[in-house]
């Protein structure tokens, strides 16, 4: 009789202690398992548009043609004479003739180059020239003279520079565009920045994590 009472005792026990080692095992899982939600103050970046002005320089719309280069005698010589009577005697015979030029010959030349500069633009501005005189037969350019030209907006203008040559030579006008007039063109663009901004965000944790403080 005293065994079977101890015994029950024992059962009794270890019966309790499964139970409580149940409990423990459930309570577990549902405090591993079991998810709550929270609201959490967060931080974050947002791109927002907004309008910026943008300027750049753009050239001047022009168009610039060759004008008309002359040729002008700056010095001449006489090449060929001829006599002729200036007095006669009584008989009619001359007695004094003096010479007389019937052609003349040029040994000097000045060349009259022109440039058009036409100004399509709605804005006025400044053209820069580098120009030159260049031998057809060497192709060597000579160095004469810089030039700016102002135009006016939808108007023409003339760039000009001479130079002297002698006679025989093969030469004529060339020029070097040194930069072309610009002007400030602006525009409203939309482009985007970061800006930092606080908000709240529903979050997750574990149910056991939620009971200790540590969400």
């Amino acid at each position: 009789m005293g065994n079977n009472k101890d015994n029950k005792k024992r059962n009794k026990k270890l019966l309790i202690i499964l139970i409580i080692l149940f409990l423990i095992g459930i309570c577990s899982f549902l405090l591993i398992s079991i998810k709550v939600s929270f609201t959490s103050q967060v931080v974050y970046n947002e791109r927002e548009p907004y309008i910026d002005e943008h300027c750049k320089n753009i050239k001047l719309k022009s168009i610039i043609e060759w004008g008309v280069s002359d040729s002008v005698c700056v010095n001449q010589i006489c090449d060929k004479t001829e006599s002729y009577c200036v007095e006669k005697n009584f008989w009619g015979n001359c007695i004094e003739f003096r010479d007389r030029c019937i052609h003349y010959a040029c040994t000097k030349y000045r060349m009259d180059c022109n440039i058009n500069i036409d100004n399509i633009d709605d804005e006025g501005g400044t053209w820069n020239f580098k120009c030159y005189s260049i031998n057809y037969e060497t192709g060597i350019k000579n160095y004469i003279d810089d030039i700016s030209v102002y135009v006016k907006p939808t108007r023409t203008a003339i760039g000009s520079w001479s130079f002297k040559y002698d006679a025989g030579e093969s030469v004529g006008c060339k020029y070097e565009l040194l930069d072309y007039p610009t002007k400030e063109v602006c525009e409203n663009v939309i482009v985007y920045k970061n800006v930092e901004k606080t908000g709240e965000e529903t979050r997750y944790c574990n149910l056991w994590k939620k009971i200790v403080g540590k969400c």
